[in-house]
């Protein structure tokens, strides 16, 4: 037997079906962990089982997922609705079946609830909502069945009223509902001219009521005595005589102002962001396809502005989360000042706002645009006597005729503006139909998206290629370590970081450091297991010489993993030499004196070649043979080999020629005396999850 109520409905007593083997977490969880309400809930995870409960007990309310074994989508809530008579059922879906909620609640579902977003507070809202519904249509059913009783002594209004409007009885309760001492100052009041709010309210009202002969629960806002409005639920029938002709009126009213202004209230929080007061994101998506749908049909121009704070995590870092959402309160009042009226603005991410413009051309959209980044320029926002500044990427999208989903227009204006943010920021860019640039643009935001969570997961991959020696087989061998990633397009290609820092140099430089910090952590654990490894090469990009504060961040994060320096190389590309050279001097003055060593990485591809070796104190230099010997033929390919290892053996540098393919051009190598050799013809990368490497 339950041990729950029986018999009659309790307002703790909530019925909960779902599947119990995909259920949505925390439901009974966060239901139980509601402080100013207890409520009792039966569980069912069927559709048959649920539909039994319901023939036995008697629910405040019901919540149902609409995945369940034995029925799903509309056919699940269909057929409990009709089981469930007045009981208020509230509906379960994933996002990504958000319409099917939506539809649910256009058949008769009290709201739905998204499974990813549920809570103690979301759930306590709904359940309020749907115990004053059962209450608000169980009072009215007792009315009906006991008119005369509750005419004399009910809360809720009672009234009659002649086919011309004019009251003939009014209960008490009407008195007080519409501020009113006396039944006869009620009685003088014509209803659809004095109660009704609005008179062409009541007068469709008086049409559907003579058409119908009665109508129930219908939400209607009157006036009381001092103009004020009073929401209501109305009921009402038309009683006739036994021809059929109409008497009179008779109905109830019931006072629901409180719970529709908390019901209001709701709905604001629902559709708008509690930060900034600005729309949220759901309610943004919905009004953009509206407007989309209404510019089809009026063919008018709109446009979206995505707007894209620049360097707001620094922000964040360095003064902290509450000095940051001031900055977005700021920015977000900025904002609404430099519209129009009639334009929208909402918050659409973290530190991503989307303003919606209607009826507005390209050269308008520009125009707000500017105007919107002038303002952000000179925002004002002091933080414990410290500036914060409003910088921003925009990117602009206007729709055309052929639109018809939101979704299309707001990444048009995203791809446009990371395509602002990768030029430098605090700048608008315009989609334009170019498919070549665009393709480039979202190929490039798509891996830095990628690139974004690999970063926040640790989804990077570490191997290591060995460096074998030539002249002297018996020294020890050297690995470079390459960093790995699984990119949607080319899942098995090294990350080319100086290929990345083109487009994003910011993400270059963060992706370089996690690289460096993550081997030096492999390197202080496993260089014990590995002594035949005399030193470990890590690359650097051209992004990461731009940092003042690189030399002192790999010294840091050596020390903190405590790895071995004198076992350390890092490989500078001689292409970052022409813009960075002071730079990377400066970085090796510095780091040379604490043990660790420098590798001049793709020597000979440049007219600049030799002026850096005789500047630069390197201890090893990287020939690519691919590079140099390509369309030489391999006379020509070997003997410029030879000529650059002469050089390098002259100014005491160790020389490594890499993307060696073959074990004849490795012997050739060797009779060169060429100190080491990298390649697919010398080993293929191995993981670095491996703890002992081929010395």
């Amino acid at each position: 037997m339950s041990d729950y109520p029986q018999g009659s409905v309790s307002d703790e007593l909530i019925l909960l079906i779902q599947n119990s083997r995909a259920a949505p977490a925390g439901v009974a969880d966060a239901l139980s962990r509601l402080r100013n309400r207890h409520y009792v809930v039966a569980e069912s995870h069927t559709l048959a089982d649920g539909l039994i409960e319901i023939r036995d007990h008697k629910f405040a309310a019901i919540i149902v997922e609409l995945a369940l074994p034995d029925a799903t989508g509309l056919p699940a809530f269909l057929r409990l609705q009709s089981k469930a008579a007045t009981v208020p059922i509230i509906v379960m879906v994933e996002r990504a079946q958000e319409e099917l909620g939506i539809e649910a609640t256009r058949r008769g579902a009290l709201d739905y609830l998204l499974k990813e977003e549920i809570s103690a507070a979301i759930l306590d809202k709904v359940l309020r909502l749907a115990l004053e519904r059962t209450h608000t249509v169980l009072a009215l059913r007792a009315s009906e069945a006991r008119y005369r009783t509750m005419f004399e002594s009910t809360a809720a209004g009672v009234y009659q009223a002649t086919c011309d409007d004019r009251l003939i009885s009014a209960n008490p309760a009407i008195l007080t509902l519409l501020g009113y001492e006396s039944e006869e100052e009620v009685l003088r009041l014509d209803f659809g001219l004095e109660v009704y709010a609005s008179a062409e309210d009541h007068i469709e009202w008086r049409r559907e009521l003579d058409a119908a002969g009665e109508i129930r629960s219908r939400e209607t806002v009157l006036r009381n005595k001092k103009g004020e409005r009073v929401v209501v639920l109305h009921s009402a029938r038309l009683v006739r005589d036994s021809r059929g002709v109409p008497l009179y009126y008779e109905g109830t009213i019931a006072d629901i102002t409180a719970s529709h202004r908390q019901a209001r209230q709701w709905s604001h929080e629902a559709s708008h962001d509690s930060l900034t007061g600005l729309l949220n994101r759901r309610e943004l998506e919905r009004r953009l396809q509206s407007a989309l749908e209404d510019a089809a049909i009026d063919r008018s121009t709109l446009a979206v502005v995505m707007i894209d704070l620049d360097d707001f995590k620094k922000i964040n870092d360095r003064f902290g989360h509450v000095a940051g959402d001031e900055l977005l309160r700021h920015v977000s009042a900025t904002l609404k000042a430099s519209l129009r009226t009639g334009d929208v603005v909402g918050r659409f991410g973290g530190d991503e706002f989307l303003v919606l413009l209607e009826h507005c051309s390209e050269e308008d959209a520009i125009r707000i645009t500017a105007t919107m980044i002038e303002r952000l320029q000179n925002l004002e926002c002091l933080w414990v006597g410290q500036a914060l500044q409003a910088r921003a990427s925009v990117g602009i999208a206007v729709a055309t005729q052929r639109d018809q989903f939101w979704t299309t227009l707001v990444e048009r204006a995203d791809v446009a503006c990371y395509d602002a943010k990768t030029h430098g920021g605090n700048q608008w860019r315009m989609y334009h139909d170019d498919a070549t640039a665009n393709i480039k643009v979202g190929r490039e935001r798509r891996l830095a998206l990628y690139l974004e969570d690999a970063l926040a997961t640790n989804a990077f991959i570490l191997q290591a290629e060995r460096i074998v020696p030539l002249r002297d087989p018996r020294a020890p061998s050297h690995y470079e370590v390459l960093l790995r990633a699984p990119v949607a397009d080319q899942p098995a290609d090294y990350l080319d970081l100086a290929q990345i820092a083109a487009f994003n140099a910011s993400l270059a430089h963060r992706v370089d450091r996690w690289c460096l910090r993550n081997a030096f952590r492999w390197i202080a654990r496993h260089q014990r297991d590995n002594p035949g490894v005399s030193r470990w090469f890590l690359n650097l990009t051209q992004a990461s010489f731009s940092d003042p504060e690189l030399a002192q961040f790999i010294a840091a994060a050596a020390r903190e993993a405590q790895a071995p320096v004198e076992h350390i190389g890092l490989e500078i590309e001689e292409q970052a030499l022409a813009s960075g050279f002071v730079q990377i001097n400066d970085l090796v003055s510095k780091l040379a004196p604490l043990g660790f060593q420098f590798t001049l990485d793709g020597f000979g591809r440049g007219i600049s070649s030799f002026a850096y070796l005789k500047s630069l104190d390197v201890t090893y230099v990287k020939i690519d043979h691919a590079a140099i010997a390509r369309g030489q033929g391999d006379d020509v390919g070997d003997s410029l080999l030879r000529s650059l290892h002469q050089i390098n053996k002259v100014l005491g540098r160790s020389t490594i020629i890499q993307s060696v393919s073959s074990v004849d051009l490795l012997k050739r190598l060797a009779t060169a005396n060429v100190d080491y050799a990298q390649g697919p013809a010398v080993a293929a990368p191995v993981l670095l999850e491996e703890t002992r490497l081929r010395a």
